[in-house]
């Protein structure tokens, strides 16, 4: 899915962001509303979605919840160490 976003909508290790709002705040809430989203898919036996002409699957969209999730705490972790 790295094609969805162009770089510069998007911090190093993939955390989206709005340079208007907390970038946390984009990040955190994308990912859960991505997760209940493939899961509803997923419930109601959608194979895919398309998106600007992409087509992506539960698993696409619930890889990206789980990649937010990853990128939020690899920032914490960087931050706990400064």
């Amino acid at each position: 899915m790295d094609h969805v976003f162009d770089n510069e909508d998007c911090f190093t290790g993939g955390l989206i962001w709005v340079q208007e709002w907390d970038g946390l705040q984009v990040g955190v809430n994308s990912a859960l509303l991505a997760l209940f989203y493939s899961d509803y898919l997923a419930t109601a036996k959608v194979s895919s979605i398309s998106c600007s002409g992409d087509n992506f699957s539960p698993q696409d969209i619930r890889s990206f919840a789980a990649l937010q999730v990853c990128a939020v705490l690899m920032l914490f972790s960087h931050l706990k160490d400064d």
